[in-house]
């Protein structure tokens, strides 16, 4: 199997300059609403050992701008 070339150092640090600029300019401001967040937990014997194996599920709602309300109406 052929060998990849390795990266230049140039070339590395300008992917990892353009990933920060793409985090500090990337819009954050967006509503996001989790809905539901669920985690199993499971212990398991190995031959090495005693492994947790442990599963996170996230259910997030996001919404358009447009959809967004400044007050939510109260419940009575």
């Amino acid at each position: 199997m052929p060998r990849r070339p390795s990266i230049p150092l140039a070339r590395s640090l300008g992917r990892f300059v353009g990933h920060l600029k793409h985090a500090i300019s990337a819009d954050v401001s967006r509503n996001r609403h989790e809905i539901r967040r669920e985690t199993t937990e499971e212990t398991r014997e190995t031959p090495s050992g005693t492994v947790t194996l442990r599963r996170t599920t996230i259910e997030e709602v996001e919404l358009p701008p447009a959809a967004i309300r400044p007050n939510p109406p109260e419940q009575p």
